[in-house]
């Protein structure tokens, strides 16, 4: 089964990617020191919402397991793969310029086994010890699990399909009282994975057309736009709330926004900036980690905090949206189709 592109849906991953690539420079400013940014985290559980919803409408009704994984590994192996490759060379550069290094190459949680792990896709499984080669990749190992957990669910009915994924969704709630962290991105990588998933996957089964907003309510429809999105946005800022975990609230805004058919919601979500970062999202996620700590290393021992912190940040997204742009449009999309 096919769907449309949902365009909006693509401009809500672009602003999580930019908010967690900003989240992650390692110059403290009064731009990425806001509650909002620091925050940003709990936007990784936003991206499973995401990925549950748009994969169960996607395949829906396909029992092809095969062109399931084929297409899924089409999608995240080249930029994982390649950003992993980032990983070792700079291993290797510790190697050849020890002076410009801090810690040793491949010890501790980068030693030889630790990408080992990476490369099989297992370190966010919680009883490995963690790993640090990239470490915004542990939501794509999570992924890849969840990605399989589907698969193996394809010969059955959608309906029993269904039931499934309510009865994680349910208990990955009775469980989220008992959850100290809603940053923890080892011991609970793949919780918050399928408990985002699963909670994605329930608003896909839902009967929008009873709920959707007539044309004479467009103004209605505007405002509540602005409303639920203030409100993820004070979830965000506040740091999310345990008791109302992130791949609830996160469900719940999308399963809102969804249904609003207004003109602001596409201002807001499907303009043009908004939808070229959703265009290099996974790219942007993938590879802002080792710009940004490079940016660490090129003050510390070169510029030595002689240029301001907010300069050095703009500098930052500059060359992360090119870089991005570039390994999108020249890499990952000729890969992504070679391979399916």
């Amino acid at each position: 089964n096919k769907i449309g592109r949902i365009e909006y849906l693509d401009g809500l991953r672009g602003i999580a990617a930019f908010c967690v690539a900003i989240m992650h420079f390692p110059l403290m400013n009064t731009i990425n020191n806001s509650p909002f940014i620091l925050n940003s985290f709990l936007f990784v559980d936003f991206f499973f919402v995401l990925s549950g919803y748009i994969i169960a409408k996607l395949y829906e009704g396909s029992t092809d397991r095969y062109r399931f994984i084929k297409h899924r590994i089409a999608r995240i192996a080249p930029v994982f793969y390649l950003t992993l490759l980032f990983g070792v060379l700079l291993e290797l550069f510790k190697i050849l310029f020890s002076e410009f290094s801090t810690t040793k190459a491949f010890e501790g949680s980068n030693d030889l086994y630790a990408l080992l792990r990476e490369i099989l896709m297992l370190h966010s499984l919680p009883f490995f010890e963690n790993t640090s080669f990239n470490p915004p990749n542990w939501s794509i190992s999570s992924e890849f699990f969840a990605y399989f957990f589907y698969a193996s669910l394809m010969m059955l009915s959608f309906k029993l399909r269904k039931y499934i994924w309510f009865s994680i969704f349910i208990l990955c709630i009775l469980y989220a009282p008992f959850v100290n962290d809603l940053g923890n991105a080892h011991e609970l990588a793949i919780y918050r994975c399928f408990f985002g998933f699963s909670s994605g996957f329930i608003i896909s089964t839902l009967n929008f057309d009873k709920l959707s907003i007539n044309n004479t309510q467009k103004f209605k429809g505007n405002f509540f736009v602005i409303f639920f999105t203030c409100l993820i946005f004070l979830y965000i800022y506040f740091g999310g709330f345990i008791y109302f975990p992130p791949a609830l609230a996160f469900g719940l805004f999308l399963l809102l926004i969804m249904n609003m058919d207004c003109f602001l919601r596409g201002i807001l979500f499907e303009n043009k900036y908004v939808l070229f970062l959703g265009d290099i999202s996974l790219t942007m996620y993938l590879v802002h980690f080792f710009i940004a700590m490079r940016y660490e290393e090129i003050n510390t021992f070169f510029l030595q905090d002689s240029i301001s912190y907010e300069l050095l940040l703009i500098s930052y997204i500059f060359f992360l949206i090119l870089i991005s742009y570039i390994i999108t449009s020249r890499f990952e999309r000729p890969m992504r189709n070679l391979l399916r």
